[in-house]
């Protein structure tokens, strides 16, 4: 009986040991959750934080993107855009609005270059379009699709020195100094694009409008509508080059002073300064390329038809009538010839041109001289380096004996200077052409001679001498008489014309009737037939030195001999043929 109370109280401790240890633990798991509790706290906090940045981020995110390309694309970047991409840029640009979507086109309109003087605005652009948005272009790597442009104005005012507003507000006003050398076609190699294009842009010009206005008239000159398409591709190299597709600009426009003299005589310098112009023309750009950053240096190609066109004379017509021999008067117009085809080609900064023919009128009824024209205009400086084919027709009116003597040849000159004060220069083989004329001549006489009697009335080498012809007995006596004559009238215009004897043959040159055939290439024969039916019709009237001297057959003979002979002109001749 006493184990029993001593195995109840142990049992007691016991219970009292497992309610301690069960309170030891529960007090150990409470402070573990406290102290679990305790550091999760900070955790969920930061994390809670984070999650509000980040959602505030997406929220600042999602407008900064959205309003990107407004950003990218305003009115007043597009302007700052133009204005660093124009060097030289003289005037001022204006962007009415500008606009741009992730999914919507690029949208720009009325664009306008207004230079810094009076002068009339230049370009107006109504409306530029594309057709892709920011993210296919992106999603495209930058390559921009199609744009369209539409209602653009182009409005060339010239003034009294043929500078454009558009050449002052772009800063190309022309250059006074002239050029020292004569370019060479292409004046610089171009540089080479290697590999194939890639297309980054197309742009489409479309309904455009022309308007040139100048000294020349007082009306303007307006063009259709005018659509034209330019593509930009880079090649593999890193070049980036822009091109023109072949288009026809114009196709029989109406041709005006201010087009003609303002625009189209770069590529028909026989337009330039002419104030009246009358007929059609189409123009058609077969190439334009250049390197991007580099339009002044573009190469373009294409023809130029002029459709029965009739101009009044400018500078380059007036020099060359008042060059011929014959005193032909400035005729009132001239004819350029039906459907002339001009061909054009722009290399640098001059304008080459082949193919230009016009014709000036003679007296004679359905008689004209038709002159093609070949060379270049400088667009810098308006200088001019032409070579003039003059073909002489066989059938010439018999009051013109120089032409009649030189009918079927082909005299060249060339014209220098500028367009507005050309220079003519005769080609030095004119010297020789009428050389050959005179040989030709001679010979044509010596074979009359032989076959005809030396008595002959209608001689007319006789009748320019009043003297019989020498015969064999009296050739001895007739050379030194000749001779003597020679030497007393070698001054002025005769000696010019012994330098002429002295291109002939030495078998021609030495026959006697050598001096009376060139005076017959001069228009002496006809001079003196003409001033002999007056003596006998009044008697009173006589032929004198001096106005021999003076007639244009012999003015235009010095002429020849100045421009090709100056320097033998300056030794005296002295010797005489026998």
């Amino acid at each position: 009986m006493s184990d029993q109370p001593k195995h109840a109280e142990n049992k007691n401790i016991e219970i009292r040991q497992n309610e301690i240890n069960e309170n030891q633990e529960a007090s150990i798991h409470e402070n573990n959750t406290r102290a679990s509790t305790a550091t999760q706290q900070p955790r969920r906090h930061r994390n809670r934080i984070l999650s509000r940045l980040f959602l505030a981020c997406i929220l600042i995110a999602l407008p900064t993107i959205a309003l990107l390309p407004q950003w990218l694309v305003s009115a007043n970047g597009i302007r700052q855009l133009i204005i660093r991409s124009v060097p030289n840029l003289q005037g001022n640009v204006l962007v009415g609005e500008a606009s741009i979507g992730w999914l919507q086109p690029l949208r720009i309109h009325d664009v306008e270059f207004l230079p810094t003087t009076s002068d009339p605005t230049p370009i107006r652009v109504g409306s530029i379009e594309g057709t892709l948005g920011l993210l296919e272009i992106i999603q495209n790597g930058g390559r921009l699709g199609t744009i369209n442009i539409e209602d653009t104005e182009i409005h060339l005012a010239y003034d009294d020195d043929h500078v454009s507003n558009l050449q002052k507000t772009f800063g190309t006003s022309l250059q006074k100094k002239q050029p020292t050398e004569r370019p060479t076609l292409p004046e610089t190699p171009p540089q080479k694009v290697h590999g194939p294009a890639d297309e980054r842009v197309r742009i489409a010009i479309k309904d455009a409008h022309l308007r040139i206005d100048g000294p020349w008239s007082s009306k303007p000159w307006e063009s259709e509508p005018i659509d034209v398409e330019v593509i930009l591709n880079q090649y593999t190299n890193g070049m980036k080059e822009w091109a023109l597709t072949p288009v026809t600009l114009l196709d029989h426009a109406r041709l005006n002073p201010s087009v003609a003299a303002g625009v189209l005589s770069y590529a028909a310098p026989i337009l330039a300064n002419t104030t009246r112009a009358r007929g059609e023309f189409s123009l058609v750009v077969n190439e334009a390329r250049w390197i991007a950053g580099k339009g002044k240096m573009a190469t373009v190609d294409g023809n130029l038809t002029l459709h029965e066109v009739e101009v009044g004379p400018g500078p380059i017509v007036t020099k060359i009538v008042t060059s011929l021999p014959g005193e032909l008067p400035t005729p009132p117009t001239i004819r350029i010839a039906e459907s002339s085809k001009v061909h054009f080609r722009k290399s640098g900064r001059h304008v080459w041109h082949t193919g230009l023919s016009f014709g000036i009128p003679l007296k004679s009824s359905g008689q004209r001289l038709d002159i093609t024209s070949e060379g270049f205009v400088g667009i810098d400086d308006r200088s001019i380096d032409l070579i003039l084919s003059l073909p002489i027709p066989k059938t010439l009116p018999s009051d013109r004996p120089l032409f009649a003597a030189l009918s079927g040849k082909t005299l060249k000159a060339s014209v220098e200077g500028s367009l507005d004060k050309p220079t003519l220069q005769l080609d030095n083989s004119l010297k020789q052409t009428v050389a050959n004329v005179a040989a030709d001549f001679i010979k044509e006489l010596r074979n009359k001679k032989s076959k005809t009697q030396a008595g002959d009335a209608t001689d007319p080498i006789r009748n320019t001498d009043d003297q019989p012809r020498p015969t064999t007995s009296t050739s001895q006596n007739m050379e030194n008489s000749t001779n003597q004559t020679a030497s007393e009238e070698k001054v002025g215009t005769a000696k010019q014309l012994d330098q002429l004897k002295d291109l002939l043959p030495a078998e021609i040159s030495d026959d006697p009737t050598t001096d009376t055939v060139i005076d017959a290439v001069g228009g002496l024969l006809d001079e003196v037939a003409k001033r002999r039916a007056e003596r006998e019709k009044t008697k009173d009237k006589q032929p004198s030195n001096s106005n021999a001297n003076d007639r244009p057959a012999r003015r235009f003979l010095k002429k020849l001999l100045d421009g090709s002979g100056a320097e033998e002109s300056r030794n005296p001749s002295s010797e005489n043929t026998d």
